[in-house]
């Protein structure tokens, strides 16, 4: 008798625990249906026991809670005071709802926005010092391949869309890259006046943001100014593509137009430069 009391009370006590599994004999099963975030302890494991794959996420309030999937391990994170329900589906749609209570506020930091163009067929890298970077892809509609190594992550365009690639840290999303894939590369220059005056023997730049990374340069009055195609001296932003500088001389007194035209897609920017 004191045997079977004993395993009674293990059994209440195990039920009414935050790691407490559905039971046994549903077909989607995780290690706990019901937790507790706090400042020390800002997230929570829950690991998929039972369940058909494919496994889709939502959560009833992501001010209060929020959440990442990977592989078969859902990591709920924690933010405002309140309350919130994660649900669980999997691909034959049978459901689990995880019950998640913050008493206490969870100081988070919000994501800084970067954006990231990239052409389709292109791959751009993002780049990481930290020791075990953890990244989190959302790409519903399937627009990038993303391959990860130790040190980049490798993002190739697949067809024009939208993805998001979340840098988390302790599952906490701090990095997001808007990634933005599209068929040309905008043209983009500066300044945008399009207008100069330089003394005679003067230098002066005309920078090429973006662009397909094949220019063509044509001068109106080669007597009054040259120009040349140089690289771009340092590493471009996410949102440049193929930037070049225009260094442009002042040779003699009268007034020139420069023409920049982007091969790909034949845009034309122009620069008017007065001499003297």
């Amino acid at each position: 008798m004191k045997h079977l009391c004993c395993v009674l009370l293990t059994l209440l006590l195990f039920s009414c625990g935050d790691n407490n599994p559905i039971e046994q004999d549903t077909p989607l099963m995780v290690s706990s249906t019901k937790v507790t975030l706090s400042p020390d302890k800002p997230y929570v494991e829950i690991v998929i026991i039972k369940g058909a794959g494919n496994y889709r996420v939502t959560s009833s309030n992501e001010a209060v809670a929020q959440y990442v999937l990977i592989n078969n391990k859902l990591y709920i994170t924690g933010f405002n005071i309140g309350y919130a329900i994660i649900t669980l589906k999997d691909q034959d749609d049978n459901v689990v709802e995880i019950m998640v209570t913050i008493n206490e506020l969870i100081p988070r930091v919000y994501p800084l926005s970067i954006l990231v163009f990239v052409k389709v067929g292109d791959t751009k890298y993002i780049t990481n010092t930290d020791s075990n970077p953890l990244y989190f892809l959302m790409d519903t509609a399937s627009v990038v391949q993303a391959d990860e190594t130790l040190s980049n992550v490798q993002i190739t365009g697949k067809k024009t869309g939208v993805a998001h690639l979340y840098y988390l840290k302790e599952y906490w999303p701090t990095i997001m890259y808007n990634i933005q894939v599209i068929e040309h590369y905008p043209f983009a220059v500066s300044p945008t006046t399009g207008t100069l005056r330089l003394a005679i023997g003067a230098e002066s730049e005309y920078h090429v943001l973006s662009g397909c990374g094949s220019y063509t340069l044509t001068v109106s009055n080669s007597v009054a100014i040259s120009a040349e195609l140089i690289a771009w001296p340092i590493e471009p932003t996410f949102n440049q593509s193929n930037p070049r500088i225009i260094r442009i001389k002042a040779l003699q007194k009268g007034t020139s137009e420069l023409t920049i035209t982007n091969v790909e897609t034949s845009e034309v920017k122009i620069v008017n430069v007065t001499v003297g």
